[in-house]
C-alpha cells in the first residue's frame, strides 16, 4: 500500500523549534498545503460539515415557523429574541448541535491528517469511523462549549457595551484554550476535562507558530476573497448594460467564496493537526 510521509521531501517535525516561531509558523502553513495536495479528499470533511450545518439551520427555522407561524411578528421575534429561559434553552440546543456537527467532521479530518503524517493512507470513511468512535466525547465537549456560549451571551445581554467587551475577552480566551481540543480528543485517551487542559498546554508551547499560521492563512485567503470582489466590480463597471453577465458574475462569486471558505477551513484543520503532532513528538 502506498504511504504518504510528512518527512518525504519536506521539513522535519522538529524544524519549527530549531528555526524560530516565525519561520516555523510559515513552514507549518506550507506543510499543510502540501498535505492537502497529496490527499485532496480531506476537503470533504469541511464540505460535509457545511452541508449538514445548513440542513440543521433549515430544520431549526422550519420548526420555528411551524411553531410561531410565518408572519411579520415571527420575523420580529426572530430578529429580537427576548431573554427568557426558553430563549436560552433554544440557544443552548442550537449551540450543541452546531458545535457537535463542526467537531464531528473535524474529528474525521484529524484522524486522516494524523494518519497521513504518520505514514498511513486513510480515506474519508476511515476518518468518519474514528469520529463515530468518539461520538460521546465529542457530544460532551459540545455541551460544555455550548454552556460557555450561552453564558457569554447572557453576559452580553446584561450590558450593551461593557458586557460585550467582557464577553469578547472571555470568548477569545476560551478559543485560545480550546484551539487544539479536537486533535487532543481524537488522538489522546483522556477525558474532556483533561483534553481542555492539554489543548491549553499545547497552545502555550506553540503559540508563536499558531499565531503566525493563523495570521498568514487569514491574510492569504482575505487577499483571494478581495480578488473575487474586484473581479465582480470590474464586470459591473464594464458590463453594466448586460444584466445576464452581472447575474452570472454574482453566482460565480458566490461559488468562488464558498470554495474559499471550504479550502480555508480545511487548511486550518490541517495545521492544527500538524502543530499538535509537533507538540506531541
Amino acid at each position: 500500500m502506498e504511504t504518504n510521509n510528512l518527512n518525504s521531501g519536506v521539513a522535519s517535525p522538529a524544524a519549527p523549534e530549531k528555526i524560530g516561531k516565525v519561520r516555523g509558523g510559515y513552514l507549518v502553513v506550507t506543510e499543510s498545503f502540501k498535505l492537502l495536495g497529496r490527499n485532496k479528499s480531506i476537503m470533504m470533511f469541511p464540505f460535509a460539515a457545511l452541508v449538514v450545518e445548513l440542513l440543521a439551520v433549515a430544520a431549526a427555522l422550519a420548526a420555528y415557523f411551524f411553531a410561531f407561524g410565518f408572519s411579520e411578528e415571527s420575523f420580529k421575534r426572530l430578529e429580537n429574541p427576548d431573554s427568557s429561559g426558553i430563549m436560552y434553552l433554544c440557544l443552548f440546543i442550537f449551540y450543541v448541535v452546531s458545535i457537535f456537527i463542526a467537531s464531528y467532521f473535524q474529528a474525521g479530518l484529524v484522524a486522516v491528517v494524523s494518519g497521513q503524517i504518520n505514514g498511513k493512507k486513510l480515506t474519508y470513511n476511515d476518518g468518519m469511523k474514528v469520529a463515530a468512535a468518539n461520538f460521546w466525547k465529542i457530544f460532551f465537549w459540545s455541551s460544555i462549549a455550548a454552556t460557555v456560549g450561552v453564558i457569554l451571551q447572557f453576559i452580553t445581554s446584561k450590558s450593551k457595551y461593557l458586557g460585550r467587551i467582557v464577553a469578547n475577552l472571555l470568548g477569545a480566551a476560551w478559543d485560545i484554550i480550546t484551539f487544539f481540543i479536537v486533535p487532543v480528543l481524537v488522538l489522546e485517551n483522556d477525558s474532556v476535562g483533561q483534553s481542555i487542559k492539554r489543548s491549553a498546554l499545547i497552545f502555550k508551547n506553540k503559540w508563536g507558530q499558531t499565531l503566525i499560521a493563523n495570521f498568514s492563512t487569514g491574510l492569504f485567503f482575505a487577499f483571494l476573497m478581495m480578488l473575487g470582489f474586484v473581479a465582480v466590480f470590474l464586470v459591473i463597471i464594464f458590463g453594466g448594460d448586460n444584466p445576464a453577465l452581472i447575474l452570472f458574475s454574482l453566482i460565480a462569486l458566490a461559488i468562488y467564496l464558498l470554495m474559499l471558505v471550504i479550502l480555508s477551513t480545511t487548511i486550518e484543520g490541517i495545521y492544527r493537526v500538524v502543530l499538535y503532532e509537533y507538540a506531541a513528538h
